[in-house]
């Protein structure tokens, strides 16, 4: 359980990780976005 609470508090941590997680997040976003105008 320990390995948990440390993934858990590096996850949640705005360090290093945030402009990753912010990429990702608009990629996902944009990925979502053309899924909808495929399906219209």
């Amino acid at each position: 359980m320990k390995q948990f609470t440390q993934v858990d508090a590096t996850y949640h941590s705005e360090t290093a990780f945030s402009p990753l997680h912010q990429r990702r997040y608009a990629a996902y976003k944009a990925l979502q976005q053309a899924g909808r105008l495929i399906r219209e």
